[in-house]
Parts: structure tokens; C-alpha cells; sequence
């Protein structure tokens, strides 16, 4: 049973975050460049050959055309249900977003880092960095398969879910740490998708919960 009260409290401390570090990037908070160029430099110390070309599969884990290429297979399948509506609404959103704030702030992405001797050529993004679409949609795409999957499959093992979530969690993890180790994002820049993907997968969470889209 979704708890209103709970949900509400937990998306206004969720935006207070976001706030704080949107306008923080901003206007070139001292205290958040402090904080980014430390992790920035302190992540170098990881990279290595084995260790790029690592992070440089997992990174691929969160482009959009391994999402676009899973949500198809999800249309393909349960064509008949509302799974892959509910899915592509949630990542549309997200993606609408994340575009918006991009333009907002208008960050540049970290000049002259990018990993270079990767085991194939890597674009270098040319959008805004903040925040993190990686991290963002990678959040709201593989929580909101879990959390569908676990309901269209009817699993009622708590334990299977904890590891699906748990594991979710991991990926998406891993995939924000491949941004900054590879050179394309800072820390803030992570940490702000983190918190946006997580507000737009809570909030699909509830509504289908209320409504019981599912």
C-alpha cells in the first residue's frame, strides 16, 4: 500500500538536494569544485588500460541505444500489457528532463581528461554535463524494469527481490563511476542524475501503485 505522506516527504528532500547542488553548480560553488576536482583526481588513481576499457563496457550499459534496444525487446514481448508503455512514458520524461536542466545550466564537460587507448573509438560527448544522463536514465530504466518485472512476474520472494534490486543498484553504481573514470563527467554531475532518476523512478512507482497500472 503506497503511504502518501512518506512519498511526498521523501521527493521534497530529494529536490532540496537537487536544488542545492543545481545552483551550487550554477554559480560555481567553491566548496563543489573543491569537492569535484578532488574525486576527479582521486578516481585517476583507478585508471589503467584494463581498467578503462572496463569501465568503458560498463558505461555502454547505460547509452541510450542499449535502452532503446532493451525497451524494444520489452515492446516485443508484452506488446500486450502496459509494461512497455509504463517504461518508454517514464524514459521519455526522463530524458525531456535531463535535456532541460542541461540547457539550464549549461555545463561544460571536463576539459582535456578523457581517457584516451580505448579497445574501440568512444565519442566524447558533446553535450552539457549536468547532470549525469548516464546515471539519470540508468536509474529510471533498470529500477523501474525491476520493480515491473517483480509485479508482471508476481514475485513474492522478498529475497529474490532485495538481489534484483540490490543488483540494479550495482549497475547503475558501476555506471556512474565509468562516467567520472572515464573522463566525461564530474562527481555533482552523477550525484544530481542519481537524485533525478531517482524522484522520476519513485514517482512512476507510486502513481502505478495508486492506480495499479500493472
Amino acid at each position: 500500500m503506497y503511504d502518501k505522506t512518506k512519498f511526498y516527504i521523501f521527493q521534497a528532500i530529494l529536490m532540496f538536494l537537487l536544488l542545492f547542488i543545481t545552483f551550487s553548480v550554477a554559480f560555481n560553488a567553491k566548496y563543489i569544485t573543491f569537492v569535484d576536482e578532488k574525486i576527479f583526481n582521486l578516481v585517476g588513481y583507478f585508471r589503467g588500460l584494463c581498467f578503462n576499457n572496463f569501465m568503458l563496457i560498463i558505461t555502454m550499459f547505460g547509452e541510450t541505444l542499449t535502452i532503446v534496444i532493451v525497451t524494444t525487446f520489452i515492446w516485443l514481448f508484452f506488446y500486450k500489457k502496459r509494461v512497455a508503455p509504463i517504461l518508454t512514458v517514464t524514459l521519455v520524461g526522463s530524458a525531456i528532463l535531463s535535456y532541460i536542466l542541461k540547457v539550464i545550466v549549461a555545463r561544460p564537460r571536463p576539459v582535456g581528461q578523457f581517457v584516451q587507448n580505448l579497445m574501440f573509438n568512444y565519442q566524447f560527448p558533446t553535450s552539457y554535463s549536468f547532470p549525469s544522463g548516464h546515471m539519470q536514465n540508468s536509474i529510471v530504466f533498470y529500477f523501474s524494469l525491476t520493480y515491473i518485472l517483480i509485479h508482471f512476474l508476481k514475485i513474492k520472494n522478498k529475497t529474490i527481490q532485495t538481489i534484483m534490486y540490490v543488483l540494479a543498484g550495482l549497475l547503475c553504481g558501476l555506471i556512474g563511476f565509468s562516467r567520472i573514470t572515464l573522463g566525461v563527467h564530474f562527481f555533482s554531475d552523477v550525484v544530481s542524475g542519481l537524485i533525478l532518476g531517482t524522484m522520476i523512478c519513485t514517482t512512476m512507482i507510486y502513481i502505478n501503485q495508486k492506480h495499479k497500472l500493472i
